[in-house]
């Protein structure tokens, strides 16, 4: 089984409609699988993030996997 650690924040980015970016980050432990996506506002939420976990999933030919994702309180 595969183990994947993922991040989603807000970026101080803007696209050019000037829409805050959003980076959704993903890594296995040994770093050697890594991915990096980036979406609009009005694109950041759950579906777009399962988009890109099944995306990369599929290149990577990995069918069972978990993941480990990081929550920062302020």
């Amino acid at each position: 089984m595969t183990v994947w650690q993922a991040d989603f924040y807000r970026r101080p980015l803007q696209n050019a409609a000037k829409q805050p970016l959003w980076e959704l980050v993903v890594c296995n432990p040994e770093r050697t699988f890594s991915a990096q996506a980036f979406c609009p506002q009005p694109e950041a939420n759950s579906v777009w993030i399962a988009d890109q976990l099944l995306q990369w999933r599929a290149v990577e030919k990995i069918y069972r996997n978990r993941f480990r994702y990081f929550v920062l309180s302020q």
